[in-house]
């Protein structure tokens, strides 16, 4: 689990550190305040030696033409002069970890030439991206690009031992993207980003799981409190999600509503995290107001009881009240499993006002404005 997280020249954020999080951690703030930042921050220290993630966060924002374009974007004010920094604490396992990402421009770093068979002669992996994800175009200036892809430098410290210093690189090579990765660290953890466009990818192989497993059971008790007359799930031919509510025949679960499927698609999410981090960009989106403590309440239980830290986003302040509803349904007060966090943006100094428990019950009850 995250302690906290330093980001630096990330995006639109210069400087901002967040610190003391709990097992579930909200995200409010203005438009434009680095809410969605934070969390590809956090998904980007997740894995910081997997130079694909930061190709991802791009595509995840639906930018997935890679020209001279694609690489200044991650960067504050797309500067050349600026390296990306990002620094964090977890709790379990007790480590310090941080990654710092430049341009590699031109061939200021010589890598391999294009791998053949899907292996560069050094050994380094080699990602052959689907074009309807990755695409290399002429630039937009028509001109060679100059930045050719990134260079990320992760450190690792655990206790007083010496840092553990690892080099990976993303690089246009041609008409692909090679992945440089010269020495693989297994990660304690796995994370996963959701938004929009990531929300379904995944849902079919995990509730296939679940099957397997003999947990289905565990979403149907959710969803029936927003459609009691479903009574079961079930995964039918090219991954279609079909829902039992008392017809002659099973309907897929799209025909309930983008709410219910949401809920159904973030709570496989969480479960398939076991001890990870599930990053939910935007998380009332979809829900109507009164199916909002719903949604809490099943994320509240399914973080406890699978050992998922949560970290999500909102604008809503009906979400941020059933935020606050829902906690001591699950949680005892005592256990101080929960945290809001608004950021606050002026020009170009950022910080982060931090409501634990208490002080959110207090300050919503007192009609304040908490985002």
């Amino acid at each position: 689990m995250f302690k906290n997280i330093t980001i630096k020249n990330f995006r639109g954020i210069t400087d901002l550190t967040v610190g003391d999080f709990r097992r579930v951690n909200l995200l409010v703030g203005k438009n434009d305040s680095g809410k969605t930042s934070v969390l590809e921050a956090l998904f980007l220290a997740s894995a910081p030696t997997n130079p694909e993630l930061p190709l991802r966060i791009n595509r995840f924002r639906g930018l997935g033409i890679i020209d001279e374009q694609f690489w200044h974007l991650l960067f504050n004010k797309f500067g050349d002069q600026h390296k990306i920094e990002i620094a964090g604490e977890l709790q379990r396992p007790q480590e310090k970890r941080s990654v710092k990402i430049e341009k590699l421009v031109g061939n200021k770093i010589p890598i391999a030439s294009k791998p053949q068979n899907g292996k560069s002669p050094d050994g380094s992996f080699k990602m052959e991206s689907p074009d309807t994800l990755l695409k290399i175009e002429e630039s937009y200036s028509h001109m060679p690009s100059r930045t050719v892809g990134i260079v990320l430098q992760a450190m690792f410290q655990k206790g007083g031992n010496e840092p553990e210093k690892v080099v990976t690189i993303a690089q246009q090579v041609e008409d692909s993207i090679n992945l440089d990765i010269r020495e693989k660290r297994e990660n304690p953890f796995q994370a996963v980003f959701i938004n929009s466009r990531t929300l379904f990818a995944d849902a079919a192989g995990r509730l296939n799981n679940l099957q397997i497993q003999k947990e289905t059971h565990l979403l149907v008790r959710v969803l029936q409190q927003i459609e009691p007359a479903l009574t079961n799930l079930s995964l039918g031919h090219q991954g279609v999600i079909y829902c039992d509510i008392g017809l002659n025949r099973l309907i897929p679960i799209q025909c309930l509503g983008d709410g219910i499927v949401r809920l159904l698609a973030i709570l496989l999410a969480i479960w398939d995290m076991k001890g990870g981090v599930a990053l939910i960009d935007e998380i009332e989106n979809g829900l109507h107001y009164s199916s909002q403590k719903i949604l809490w309440s099943a994320v509240f239980k399914f973080a406890q009881e699978f050992d998922v830290q949560i970290f999500a986003t909102t604008h809503s302040m009906d979400c941020v009240r059933a935020f606050a509803v829902s906690y001591p349904d699950v949680f005892q007060e005592s256990e101080d499993a929960i945290r809001v966090y608004r950021i606050e943006r002026e020009e170009e100094k950022f910080r982060a006002v931090d409501y634990d428990y208490p002080t959110l019950k207090g300050s919503l009850e007192d009609g304040w404005e908490v985002r």
